[in-house]
Formats: structure tokens, C-alpha cells, sequence
């Protein structure tokens, strides 16, 4: 085992990262290092896009190992190269109509939802499963026309009708501040 690989499954495992995540990560990771035939850390920015364009145009691979890979190599560069990461934008055409956020990893804590929707490049819905976004990033995706749903967190509607009744036409129609008719709304509900 090299160094880096070592060094990486430390950095992994002292975050908490569970055991699966490590073995995928390293995995991932390591197929970026044969593709190219060097170690992860002589490769660059290019490399990477290219990479993640082959998997996606060539490999056509699911969404799901793409983007195991592109968390991967973010986590290996930021975290075990220190090495700043840059974004890889590519064609979104391919990418899900949904985001699970399952995990609470400080990646997905400072998730800005303006990137996650540039990266996406559509409407999506978004299940946060453990508590990940605060109010104001599901405010936030709701005015970008996602569909928020939160387990345990009955709360998410009522800040989707208030979203949705500060953007409605018909809410500036007629003429009532949103807060007082999200309350209005909510009492007829009971």
C-alpha cells in the first residue's frame, strides 16, 4: 500500500466515514490513478474533467458511481493532497432528477443550493434524510422551483407555502402579506 493511499484512509477514517465509503473512496480514486497511469497527486484539473468525461460519455456510467467519483477525488484533493478543487462543469443532460442527501458529512452541511442547482441544471427534488439543510437553504431551493422533502420535518411545508405564496401571481393579487396568509392556510388545515 503507498503513502498516499495510507494517508488517505486515515483522513477518511478520523472523519468518520464509514467503512463502505472508505473502500469506495480509495477504490474510486485509484481507477482515476490507472486510467491516467499516475499517482493521483501529478494530476490536475484537465485530467480530472477528462476523466469524468469518459466515465459519463464513454463508461456511460450510473449516476450514482459518477458522482461517488466526483466525491471521491474532491475529498482526496481538498482534503488528503491539500490541494484546492475546481469544478468540473459538465453537460448536466445526463445528471439525476433527484439529490439524497443521507449522510450529515460536512460536504453536504455547506452544500450552497445555487451550486447544487447550477450543477444539476434543472428543477429537482431533494430528500434530506437526516436534518442536513437549515431553513434557509430549503427556503432557497423551494425559490429555485426544487420539491423539498424532509423526514421528520413537518416544518418543510410550511416554508414551501410561504415560497410559494410570496412567488404565487395570485398572492400579489390579492394583496396579503405571505406570512399572514401562510397562518391563514395553516389554521385551516387543523
Amino acid at each position: 500500500m503507498t503513502a498516499l493511499r495510507q494517508r488517505m484512509i486515515e483522513d477518511l477514517t478520523v472523519r468518520n466515514f464509514a467503512r463502505r465509503t472508505v473502500d469506495c473512496y480509495v477504490g474510486r480514486v485509484a481507477r482515476f490513478a490507472q486510467y491516467f497511469g499516475q499517482s493521483p497527486d501529478r494530476l490536475g484539473p484537465e485530467d480530472i474533467r477528462r476523466y469524468l468525461v469518459f466515465l459519463q460519455q464513454e463508461k456511460q456510467v450510473s449516476w450514482t458511481l459518477f458522482n461517488q467519483t466526483v466525491c471521491a477525488l474532491r475529498f482526496f484533493y481538498q482534503v488528503t493532497a491539500g490541494k484546492p478543487w475546481y469544478t468540473v462543469r459538465l453537460d448536466s443532460t445526463r445528471l439525476s432528477d433527484a439529490v439524497v442527501l443521507a449522510v450529515r458529512h460536512e460536504q453536504y452541511l455547506a452544500l450552497d443550493p445555487d451550486q447544487v442547482f447550477q450543477s444539476v441544471g434543472k428543477p429537482f427534488a431533494l430528500i434530506d434524510c437526516f436534518c442536513v439543510l437549515n431553513d434557509a437553504q430549503i427556503r432557497r431551493y423551494f425559490e429555485l422551483g426544487c420539491e423539498v422533502k424532509g423526514l421528520g420535518r413537518g416544518h418543510v411545508k410550511r416554508i414551501k407555502d410561504e415560497v410559494r405564496s410570496r412567488t404565487s401571481p395570485a398572492a400579489a393579487d390579492r394583496g396579503s402579506p405571505p406570512a399572514s396568509r401562510g397562518a391563514q392556510e395553516k389554521g385551516k388545515n387543523r
